[in-house]
């Protein structure tokens, strides 16, 4: 149970923040040079060395960021079933028919190891994902390089490279990116994942209503022989049970 919701938060969460992320980036950022300058683009990589060094995820990643985590998580747990169930869509007929208890207590009774497990598995999956990212560090600083040198001028570039060589400049950029790791950037977040999952509903409410003109998803008996096969196959099952 805890691995699916890992990986529903994962992909539940992560994409739409990513997408407006990137939505706003877009409409923001100036328009992009074909080919990067590379005198231009050597200052942009001495920049992204001093704000992406070596190992800047490993830290990120572990300490205070895995014990954000974890309470995050562990804060969703104790959410009432009936709160996570409004979440997924159920009717409200169907959500007074539940019980009052919460999903920390369900868990508990498929997996009386649930809370060991949880931490477990937590501690484990942060330093793999620290030491996953930490070998994309020097693409992340070519791109960062090309971002650089594509959004300031070549005066620009100068003086936000000479401030970041400065003793005070060189102390920011090197906890910069560890800075959201620190306990009282998380004591800020650990009490949003609460407050977003109150708001979800309203959210998927609002997005139901912004995706009301597109068709309704098709049931099993409305495919064609051709499509139930595809399916199958890509569920790996049998064709007859696609139904």
């Amino acid at each position: 149970m805890m691995r699916a919701f890992l990986v529903a938060l994962a992909l539940g969460v992560a994409p739409p923040a990513f997408a407006q992320a990137q939505a706003q980036a877009q409409s923001a950022a100036p328009a992009r040079p074909s080919a990067v300058d590379p005198a231009r683009k050597a200052v942009g990589l001495r920049i992204a060395g001093r704000l992406l060094p070596d190992g800047t995820y490993e830290k990120m990643l572990g300490g205070s960021m895995n014990q954000l985590m974890q309470s995050m998580i562990g804060d969703s747990f104790d959410l009432p079933i009936r709160s996570i169930a409004a979440i997924g869509g159920m009717s409200e007929q169907q959500v007074k028919a539940l019980g009052p208890g919460t999903l920390k207590e369900l868990a508990q009774i498929i997996d009386p190891a649930f809370d060991q497990r949880m931490r477990i598995t937590m501690q484990v999956m942060m330093g793999g994902m620290g030491r996953f990212f930490t070998q994309f560090e020097p693409s992340l600083r070519d791109g960062m390089a090309e971002v650089f040198a594509a959004r300031f001028t070549d005066a620009q570039l100068r003086e936000i490279d000479a401030f970041y060589a400065s003793p005070t400049g060189s102390l920011l950029a090197s906890q910069y990116m560890t800075m959201m790791a620190d306990p009282a950037m998380m004591s800020r977040m650990q009490g949003i994942m609460p407050k977003m999952m109150q708001a979800m509903p309203a959210m998927l409410a609002e997005a139901g209503k912004a995706t009301a003109h597109l068709p309704k998803p098709r049931k099993p008996e409305d495919l064609s022989a051709a499509e139930k096969k595809r399916m199958a196959e890509l569920l790996g099952i049998d064709p007859a049970k696609v139904k």
